[in-house]
């Protein structure tokens, strides 16, 4: 059993965990918020200036928890949208479930925000069509370019670890 020594006070590794899980959970919390305020704001200003606070704090979470985060390979594993852990593998069809993963996270970023685009600001369908396009390529390549770069940095990982025995 691991123990680890905060301000004098020994807590051991479920309540290290505990602690974390709650962390998480506050975080999500603040994110969600952030978000609202920032819709709210938006759509009752007009003006996306007016979010510029709860963007720049929404940042600086994503930055700290990825800095953070940066060094655990398990946790960087690529996942899909839901969360399900994709095969990490340099085979065939275990690339083919991550690009599937990757196209159906794109599709379903793609179609929220459309979304959100016609009911904050309906434009021609000619604009949200172009919009769409964009949106799910940018997301596509985004993922799939991530995803596989943190593919490649487990199986480094794991074949450094198999050496090592």
């Amino acid at each position: 059993m691991r123990l680890n020594i905060i301000k004098n006070k020994a807590i051991d590794e479920m309540q290290e965990r505990l602690m974390g899980r709650a962390g998480i959970i506050c975080v999500e919390i603040t994110i969600l918020y952030l978000i609202i305020e920032c819709i709210y704001k938006y759509i009752t200003t007009k003006d996306i200036l007016n979010c510029t606070w709860e963007i720049g704090l929404i940042l600086i979470i994503a930055v700290v928890f990825r800095v953070i985060t940066r060094n655990d390979k398990e946790m960087n594993l690529p996942k899909s949208i839901l969360g399900k852990r994709l095969p990490t593998e340099q085979t065939k069809g275990a690339k083919m479930k991550r690009v599937f993963a990757y196209l159906c996270d794109s599709m379903i970023f793609t179609t929220v925000q459309v979304i959100f685009t016609y009911i904050l600001d309906s434009e021609s369908l000619t604009y949200i069509l172009i919009e769409a396009i964009m949106l799910f390529t940018i997301s596509f390549v985004i993922d799939y370019k991530m995803g596989e770069k943190r593919c490649r940095s487990y199986e480094e990982w794991e074949s450094y670890l198999d050496e090592e025995e």
